[in-house]
């Protein structure tokens, strides 16, 4: 979330201040806005829409970088895919473009590019039989060492 618009449902939600240069529609805006969210130890957080869980953290531009960090590169993170680094982000933290950049940061994530799993579909060629013993294929590994049976 931009740092402004924090600011401003941080000031409306504690003191019912609208900035200064808000036209009429902004205001109303900001009310309709702040209905969303609540102020809890001088942070802003965003209410579940399932009253029974508790509210989610946002997120500002500054922490965005380090919160994804924690959620997937960090020793706990665990290098999780798109659909489960997004399921634990949604448990506790809400941003508007969160989807996006998670996803931006993983396609990113320099180790889960060179040791992940392809996304890619791999179509097998079907080898064109003409007749028997037409073509041969050999795997050849060695040489190997005796085992301790002689083979």
């Amino acid at each position: 979330m931009d740092l402004e618009v924090y600011n401003n449902l941080i000031n409306y939600l504690l003191f019912h201040k609208y900035p200064a240069h808000f036209s009429t529609n902004d205001k109303q805006k900001l009310a309709r806005q702040a209905t969303q969210y609540l102020v809890e130890q001088g942070q802003l957080l965003k209410k579940n829409k399932n009253h029974t869980e508790q509210p989610l953290r946002i997120i500002t531009l500054p922490d965005r970088e380090r919160i994804l960090y924690d959620l997937h590169s960090s020793p706990f993170g665990g290098h999780f895919g798109l659909k489960k680094t997004i399921e634990k982000a949604k448990e506790r933290y809400y941003w508007p473009t969160m989807g996006k950049d998670i996803k931006s940061y993983i396609e990113s994530c320099d180790s889960c590019q060179r040791f992940g799993t392809s996304q890619k579909i791999q179509l097998t060629e079907s080898i064109l039989v003409v007749r028997p013993f037409f073509q041969i294929e050999i795997d050849f590994v060695g040489p190997l060492e005796k085992t301790e049976d002689g083979n």
